[in-house]
């Protein structure tokens, strides 16, 4: 929502910049008048709803400026000349239909002279205010959107937060029901232990009675056994007796076994019924166990998830401590490297104090040297005089004689073959035979070298190409035979290219080099982009890399040969065909006649298009083509569609211009001229003077003036825009600006330039030639956009290109008839 307040305020702002001025010139008459301003409907037609987001994206990519006004004409003398307002070429590239061409604008001179501007870009205000009025629309149904979506997510919140508290009511409710369960089975265990008490004592009383019972047992078979004794003893005196004691025994005994019996059952029914009770009350405790159980599992899980909500918290406050230790680390790391940066720039100092005291001892050696010298020349300038004077009359007269004897000696070979007629017509018949036989050779040999060509060589379509004889190739297969077979890729390495380019085209290069291996057609592909990016010379390297031959020929040599282009076509073909290795024909501009077959290309063209699509109709493993092209949507449907893979190549970006830049720099400047490039972090070195100049004698100190890396960067971020062939250009004229300084000052020190001179160039003579070139890139994309218009700037007396010329004056370098007054 802050957001779109702001937006709704750039707008308004927008709205009230827009607004017309009542002082506009070209509103004071009424054919000028926009007529959007009028609510006349009868002059409107074609109304229709306008698209709202599309105004708003025209708005929001409306770039506005700050500048002054060049004229005090076009400025109100009440407000300062600064204004802010959006360019026309900005606002012709978002809103097209905002922006109108006036064929001629004119206005009065503060000097009352008229002035005038041809093709004036004119901003249709109007447009722009209902574009805004659109674009504040758009953004209040933004606006009342994003806050009825916002109210929404509000209200859910709210419902999430009361669904929360519900949740914890529940989950609180949860914990006191379970708890009040828990206190309820630790009743029910006391109550259980007890019983479980009482059911031991009862089975132990049992128990003892039981003990007690056969005890009596026990004892009433022993009393038996007395009474056989007895008996046996007195069987024939108490016979009778004791079957009647036997009898009564036996009858006590039953009944005693009868009322033993019936305790046991007595008791085995209480033991039966305490067993029950007893298995009731397992249960019960299996059950308050079991809810015990799950009640602390719930605890447990409770403290897992605490204890790993504390670890995790422990976790993030050693990640912290760790990550302030590390930042401590670097800090201190940081201290150490700045105060041993500071202990080297001290050591660098004074280094080049010493390397100073040292070039200045030196100095005033060579001055001594120097005026020693001097000094021996000036007492010994007699005889020195008169050594040169002896010499240089002694060579005169070995000249004088020499001249002598070669003239009299011609005098004499005129003398007679004047003197007789028939040796003057054997001499003038002799001179002409030999002109005449010069020139016949020439011709013949010019005319024998183009049938061969004809019949034999190259068709004349082609420009360049690689193509070798047979014993080429043979010494060829012989070199890769008896060595190691070069990298094919290596071709790219001086090729400057964006990554992904370098990629792509090494794959496609590889790939058309095993494409006989693999029994597969070659690939047709097409490279375009603005001029000067590489095309032509990527198209080479890739053939050498894809072990093809090359061929170049461009589109513009096809229109000219008229009715013989489909001819030279069938030659060329045929001669590619007769290629061993297979041939990639590059055809540069092909534009220029590939292009859509329409009603206004010429019968020549049109059967050099249809032959070019007869011998490209089926893919080849022969010959595969390169079209190179910076106009890809001129061509024709059916070329396009022979094309297997289309190629762009941009203008390099900074690192591509970096490298570019370093490369040039070491071609031209380094590498012929011996112009170090410097490394900032390192310790300068003075450059080695070579022998005669010195600019150590003159006295002049270049190495804090020496072009370093810094420059090099400085340089790639001012040539924004540019091509590849532009700053190739650029360093051929750094090159040529350092030969011209060099001979400048050596005419300004009158001295001659003799044998190879120690040239040296500073980061100003580099950034000259630099912001140079970066304003004829901008006048020559002026003149292709808006064309071009002469304004004379003249040159005031005094200036410092008149103090410039002056000083060419002076030094000779100008003559003096072009001196200007």
């Amino acid at each position: 929502m802050v957001a779109g307040a702001e937006g709704a305020r750039s707008v308004a702002v927008l709205l009230v910049l827009l607004v017309p001025a009542a002082g506009n010139w070209l509103l004071q008459c009424s054919q000028c008048v926009d007529q959007a301003y009028y609510s006349d409907d009868t002059q409107k037609k074609n109304l229709r709803a306008l698209h709202l987001p599309d105004v708003y994206k025209q708005i929001k990519g409306v770039k506005l400026h700050q500048y002054d006004h060049a004229n005090d004409e076009f400025v109100n003398k009440f407000f300062s000349q600064t204004h802010i307002g959006a360019l026309a070429g900005d606002l012709k590239q978002v809103m097209p239909l905002a922006v109108g061409l006036v064929p001629e604008r004119r206005w009065i001179a503060a000097n009352g002279t008229s002035q005038s501007t041809r093709n004036v870009n004119l901003v249709r205000d109007s447009y722009l205010l209902y574009a805004g009025l659109g674009a504040l629309q758009e953004l209040m149904k933004m606006y009342e959107t994003h806050a009825g979506a916002q109210s929404t997510r509000e209200t859910e919140i709210d419902q999430i937060i009361t669904e929360l508290k519900t949740t914890m009511t529940s989950v609180l409710d949860e914990q006191e029901y379970n708890r009040q369960k828990r206190e309820d089975l630790f009743d029910q265990i006391l109550r259980a232990a007890a019983t479980v008490e009482v059911l031991q004592k009862s089975i132990d009383l049992g128990d003892r009675r039981m003990e007690e019972l056969g005890v009596v047992s026990n004892r009433l078979t022993t009393d038996v056994q007395d009474l056989f004794e007895v008996s046996e003893r007195y069987n024939d005196t108490f016979k009778l007796v004791w079957q009647e004691i036997q009898r009564e025994a036996e009858e006590g005994l039953v009944e005693f076994r009868k009322a033993t019996e019936a305790q046991v059952e007595i008791e085995l029914v209480k033991m039966q019924a305490k067993k029950i009770q007893l298995e009731e009350e397992r249960a019960t405790t299996r059950i308050k166990g079991e809810e015990q159980r799950k009640s602390e599992d719930h605890r447990d899980r409770v403290d897992k998830r605490r204890i790993e909500f504390e670890q995790q918290k422990k976790l993030e406050t050693e990640k912290e401590l760790l990550k302030l230790q590390e930042e401590s680390n670097l800090r201190q790391s940081a201290d150490k490297q700045e105060h041993e940066v500071k202990m080297l720039e001290m050591k660098l100092e004074a280094e080049k104090e010493q390397a100073e005291m040292k070039n200045k001892a030196a100095l005033e050696q060579t001055k001594i040297e120097a005026e020693s010298k001097i000094k021996e020349r000036r007492e010994n300038e007699d005889v020195h005089l008169r050594e040169l004077k002896q010499k240089g009359e002694q060579e005169n007269a070995a000249r004088l004689a020499a001249i002598r004897e070669t003239a009299e000696i011609i005098r004499n070979y005129v003398a007679e073959v004047f003197g007789n007629p028939e040796k003057l017509a054997l001499a003038v018949g002799t001179i002409i035979a030999v002109c005449a036989g010069i020139y016949l050779a020439r011709e013949m040999a010019i005319l024998l070298r183009e049938q061969l060509n004809k019949r034999l060589g190259r068709p004349s379509l082609v420009r360049s190409t690689n193509r070798i004889s047979t014993w080429g190739e043979i010494c060829m297969f012989m070199r890769s035979c008896c060595g190691r077979a070069p990298d094919p890729l290596q071709h790219f390495s001086d090729v400057v290219l964006s990554d992904a380019l370098h990629k792509q085209i090494c794959r496609l290069a590889l790939a058309s080099r095993t494409a006989k291996q693999r029994k597969a057609p070659l690939m047709n592909l097409m490279f375009y982009g603005p001029p000067g990016t590489g095309k032509t010379m990527c198209a080479m390297r890739y053939a050498q890399a894809s072990g093809l031959e090359y061929a170049i020929m461009s589109g513009g040599d096809v229109a000219p040969l008229e009715d013989q282009a489909v001819t030279e076509l069938h030659k060329l073909f045929s001669w590619v065909r007769r290629s061993r290795r297979g041939v990639l024909l590059f055809i540069d501009e092909a534009d220029s006649f590939l292009g859509t077959r329409n009603s206004s290309m010429s019968e020549h063209l049109r059967n050099s298009l249809t032959t070019m699509l007869y011998h490209t109709g089926t893919p080849s493993s022969q010959f595969m083509l390169v079209l190179a092209t910076n106009r890809p949507g001129d061509l024709d449907s059916a070329v396009l569609d022979r094309v297997d893979e289309a190629i762009e190549f941009g203008l390099p970006d900074m690192g591509e211009r970096e490298k570019m830049i370093s490369m040039y720099f070491r071609k031209m400047l380094s590498d012929p001229l011996g112009i170090p490039v410097l490394d900032p972090t390192k310790t300068p070195q003075k450059p080695a003077q070579a022998g005669g100049e010195s600019d150590t004698a003159a006295g002049r100190d270049i190495v804090g003036q020496s072009v370093t890396t810094d420059h090099l960067k400085t340089v790639s971020q001012k040539v924004t825009g540019f091509s590849g062939r532009e700053i190739a250009k650029m360093f051929v004229a750094v090159q040529t600006h350092v030969y011209a300084s060099d001979q400048l000052q050596a005419r300004a020190s009158k001295q001659k330039v003799r044998g190879k001179r120690n040239l040296t160039m500073t980061a100003d003579m580099l950034m000259e030639v630099v912001d140079k070139k970066v304003k004829e890139h901008g006048r020559t994309v002026d003149m292709i956009t808006s064309g071009y218009t002469y304004e004379h700037q003249a040159t005031p007396l005094g200036s410092k290109s008149g103090k410039d010329i002056a000083a060419l004056h002076a030094s000779g370098f100008i003559p003096p008839k072009l001196k200007t007054p």
